[in-house]
């Protein structure tokens, strides 16, 4: 049997199947975003660009593993600078990242095998995520990110630098064409507003530093050394601690995005009907739908309905109503809502 493009054969029980870990991290990012879609309640199709043409929910995108720099900072949320490469915020940046991520993995998988794909493609989406969130904490940036363009970028710097050590033509053109397509990703995230720039030029620069730490070469080739073996180490420790993330983010997802929505809207309705932006009916209906699971959060939602009866805004009851909604998603959420606390 010829060897396969990319990847290799593996029999398991008498029948052989093609194995690459870009399947694995494409089928990842496929079942995550279906995870998003769910707990999105379905998908906006009326997006204001084409890269927000089937756009997720913004606090189901969040719930679900989103990274800020916030988060970056906050112990408890560690998870979030794995779960983020793996979450896209709408179909069209889920297409366009999986159509980069196939074509670079593929040629990767090739060069380096797929073990080495793997550690490359976490490394370098971590490093992106790190990157993007000094970056946002230094011009005091409080959007969140997500998408595996970190990660792609680093797939990017990797066969950049690999293919620039070859000296023959033809190595010669593709590294001319792998730089003019990292200028224009440079370039497009300057541009288009929204594109997280630094998390693409983090991941392109870890992946063009580990192009010249990682040997060449299939694993296969090289089992038994000190380099495979500190390899292996490595994509073993950083996949399980990405499972890990993936577990926390989609046992508690659930959870976190009814709680955020329904203080939310609480929050916003109060404010709404406060500032006269909206009638006391439209009000009270928003905040009858709640339904949420959390005691604490239930009682407040019975105490804003029985305010919106009211609507006496001298009621004092009515400022400590909503402060004490705003000091709850601050203390239980403050990688998102820190400053909304009062």
């Amino acid at each position: 049997m010829e060897a396969p493009e990319y990847g290799r054969y593996v029999t398991i029980g008498g029948r052989t199947f093609h194995f690459s870990s870009l399947h694995l991290l494409i089928w990842a990012i496929g079942l995550v975003f279906v995870g998003e879609v769910v707990l999105s309640g379905g998908i906006n199709m009326e997006g204001g660009n084409l890269l927000r043409i089937g756009s997720i929910e913004q606090y189901a995108s969040w719930a679900a593993g989103t990274s800020g720099w916030r988060s970056f900072f906050i112990p408890s949320e560690w998870w979030r600078a794995f779960t983020s490469m793996f979450l896209h915020l709408s179909i069209a940046h889920l297409l366009l990242n999986g159509m980069a991520l196939y074509n670079l993995g593929r040629l990767a998988d090739r060069i380096y095998g797929p073990t080495r794909l793997l550690l490359v493609f976490l490394v370098t989406g971590v490093a992106g995520s790190a990157t993007s969130a000094i970056w946002s904490n230094l011009r005091h940036d409080p959007s969140w990110g997500a998408g595996a363009s970190g990660a792609i970028c680093g797939l990017l710097g990797l066969l950049l630098a690999n293919m620039r050590s070859r000296p023959d033509p033809a190595n010669q053109y593709v590294a001319r064409q792998l730089l003019q397509w990292s200028l224009m990703i440079l370039v497009f995230g300057i541009l288009v507003k929204g594109i997280d720039n630094a998390a693409h030029v983090g991941g392109f620069v870890a992946g063009y530093l580990l192009a010249r730490v990682l040997q060449e070469g299939y694993f296969d080739n090289l089992r038994g050394s000190t380099e495979v073996r500190i390899v292996r180490a490595a994509t073993g420790v950083l996949s399980v601690t990405t499972v890990i993330a993936l577990l926390v983010a989609g046992i508690g997802a659930k959870d976190r995005h009814e709680t955020v929505t329904a203080l939310v809207i609480l929050n916003d309705e109060l404010l709404s009907v406060a500032t006269g932006r909206a009638a006391t009916q439209i009000a009270r209906t928003a905040v009858e739908r709640i339904e949420v699971s959390d005691p604490e959060v239930a009682k407040l939602r019975d105490r804003t309905l029985d305010l919106l009866k009211r609507v006496n805004m001298r009621d004092p009851q009515f400022e400590l109503t909503l402060v004490e909604i705003r000091n709850m998603l601050a203390d239980r959420f403050p990688d998102r809502f820190s400053d909304w606390k009062r």
